[in-house]
């Protein structure tokens, strides 16, 4: 058993609800949100991960046109 996000478009091109086990169901709102959250190890390179965030960042921001919150601590 599992749960996978998939876009509209793809669940219904490829899954066909009369010979799968699998459900599709929408969201009930029209606005769908996500959090991706970073997390790594104290030892670990700080530099690369603000990179990674950085990059994350810029990508989320060029494809959206909703605001992008970024929370460091």
């Amino acid at each position: 058993m599992g749960v996978a996000l998939l876009p509209r478009l793809y669940a219904k091109s490829e899954i066909d609800s009369r010979s799968s086990n699998v459900v599709v169901r929408p969201f009930r709102r029209s606005t769908v949100m996500r959090s991706i959250g970073m997390v790594w190890r104290s030892a670990a390179s700080p530099v690369m991960f603000a990179r990674l965030r950085d990059v994350i960042q810029e990508a989320a921001r060029a494809s959206s046109s909703r605001p992008i919150a970024c929370h460091s601590r």
